[in-house]
C-alpha cells in the first residue's frame, strides 16, 4: 500500500527511514522527537527530503532519483496535524467545503457524527480546541483521501467524543478503501482498530 524511504537531517536527528506498509490501518509509535511527524510530513508532501521516495499504491508521489514530486493538493492524502491550519477569515463550513469530493449524504453524515452542524457559520477563532480538531478531521475526510494521516489528532477530545469521532473515521476509511495511519502516545484507544504497529526511535524504524 505504502512504501516510504528517505534520509534527512532534521532538528538534530538523522532520519533514515525505510518502511513498507501493507496493512490498511497502521499505528506509528515512539518517543517525542523520534521523527514520527516528519514521516507524515514527507508522505503528505509538506517536507521534501534530499533523497528518497514515497510510493502510494502504484503511484510515485515523490522520487528524488526520478525527479517526481506530486504537489500536496494532488496527492489526496488527508493529514490531520497537531495544530489547526484553518483559514481564519472564512466560516467553518467554507473551510470544510474547500476540498469537497464526496456526495451530500456522506457530507451530512460526517457533520452529524462529528457533532459540528451547529458551528458551521462560526469562524475558526470562535471555536474551542476540541471543535477545531473535529473541523480539521471533517475537512480532511471530505476530500475522500486515498490515505488518512492522524498526528495525535484525537488527543484533545474527551473519551466519549473521541470514540464517536474515531468510529466515523474508521467507517469512512473502510467504505472508501482508504488507508489510515495514526501517531499516538496513548495506544489504548486504538487497540483492536489497527492491523500493525510501527515503532520508531531516534529517526530509525526499530519494529514494523
Amino acid at each position: 500500500m505504502l512504501n516510504v524511504k528517505f534520509e534527512q537531517e532534521y532538528e538534530n536527528i538523522n532520519l533514515n527511514i525505510n518502511v513498507k506498509i501493507d496493512s490498511m490501518r497502521c499505528a506509528l509509535v515512539g518517543p517525542s522527537g523520534a521523527g514520527k511527524t516528519s514521516i507524515f510530513d514527507v508522505i503528505s508532501g509538506l517536507k521534501i527530503p534530499p533523497r528518497g521516495k514515497v510510493i502510494l499504491g502504484k503511484d510515485i508521489l515523490f522520487s528524488s532519483q526520478e525527479k517526481v514530486n506530486i504537489p500536496v493538493h494532488k496527492r489526496r492524502v488527508g493529514y490531520v496535524r497537531q495544530n489547526s491550519y484553518l483559514i481564519p477569515h472564512i466560516s467553518v463550513e467554507d473551510n470544510i467545503r474547500m476540498g469537497l469530493n464526496i456526495d451530500s449524504k456522506d457530507f451530512e453524515d460526517i457533520l452529524t457524527r462529528l457533532k459540528i452542524k451547529d458551528i458551521l457559520k462560526k469562524r475558526p477563532g470562535e471555536l474551542s480546541g476540541g471543535e477545531l480538531r473535529r473541523v480539521d478531521i471533517a475537512r480532511m475526510l471530505v476530500i475522500k483521501p486515498r490515505l488518512f494521516l492522524i498526528d495525535e489528532g484525537l488527543s484533545s477530545l474527551d473519551e466519549n467524543l473521541r470514540a464517536c469521532v474515531f468510529k466515523c473515521i474508521l467507517d469512512k476509511c473502510s467504505k472508501w478503501n482508504t488507508g489510515m495511519m495514526i501517531i499516538t502516545h496513548n495506544p489504548l484507544y486504538i487497540k483492536g482498530h489497527v492491523d500493525s504497529v510501527i515503532k520508531i526511535e531516534q529517526g530509525k524504524i526499530i519494529q514494523g
